[in-house]
């Protein structure tokens, strides 16, 4: 079950064709947020040309907008961005649960992410 207004597949990059997504890099590492089939998340070197698909995620944003919470789907794999047990990340078949949906507030132009459900 996707969220409204998702996407039904990703869009695979191929050779010579741009992922559509966006990166998202961490400041103080310079590493990009990475994903893998398995639904394992981890950050990795920026794909310097975007071609990695797996570097690419797209957000969808929650109604109302002024409450700034969004879901994140790799471009990929299709699978949201979710919290497991503690504070481990992965991704996952895209359900709508609280563990999937994000809120953001930006600061110095960067976003600061948290999960709805727990607060990671």
């Amino acid at each position: 079950m996707l969220p409204a207004g998702m996407p039904g597949s990703a869009s695979a990059a191929g050779v010579g064709i741009q992922a559509v997504g966006s990166q998202f890099k961490n400041e103080k590492t310079e590493l990009c947020l990475d994903s893998d089939g398995q639904g394992n998340v981890y950050t990795k070197g920026c794909a310097w040309d975007k071609h990695n698909a797996y570097q690419q995620w797209g957000v969808q944003t929650i109604a109302p907008e002024w409450l700034n919470i969004f879901f994140m789907y790799n471009v990929q794999t299709n699978r949201c961005l979710e919290t497991g047990s503690g504070d481990t990340i992965r991704t996952a078949p895209c359900t709508g649960s609280l563990s999937q949906q994000w809120s953001k507030t930006t600061y110095n132009g960067a976003w600061i992410t948290k999960n709805v459900e727990n607060g990671t």
